[in-house]
């Protein structure tokens, strides 16, 4: 049951430069880590398929469950431990983990500690893992 919902904010990317070829490098592990994981999602890439964000959060979800209504997510653990809780039941992923979250599951994220660096793709586009031929 629900017993709260906060105020509704907006987790659209800003666009820096639009439509730019320059060559770009970018220094993923200098993102400021924040407590919360939705906050320390920054958004590095996006066009209208996928969102590419690098997050590294302090804390582990235990105030509110997270769901993504608009697209699959992919988190790649490149740093950090933990587990996932889902409607579906719970995984541990530790570094080198990929995590794939189905559009409209409901989850939290517990992590070991306050060591976490994650490469996170939201894509817009339905997910397929299919063979190749």
């Amino acid at each position: 049951m629900i017993k709260s919902a906060g105020e509704p904010f907006s987790r659209e990317p800003k666009i820096a430069m639009k439509r730019s070829l320059l060559h770009q490098s970018f220094q993923g592990f200098s993102v400021t880590p924040e407590d919360d994981y939705i906050l320390s999602k920054k958004p590095v890439l996006v066009n209208n398929d996928l969102h590419i964000s690098l997050a590294a959060p302090k804390k582990s979800i235990t105030d509110y469950f997270l769901k993504n209504a608009d697209a699959d997510e992919i988190i790649f653990v490149h740093q950090g431990s933990g587990r996932i809780d889902t409607i579906y039941g719970s995984i541990d992923f530790k570094y080198g983990d990929y995590i794939i979250i189905p559009r409209g599951t409901i989850f939290q994220l517990h992590f070991n500690d306050e060591n976490n660096r994650l490469f996170i793709v939201d894509s817009l586009l339905p997910l397929s893992f299919e063979a190749l031929p």
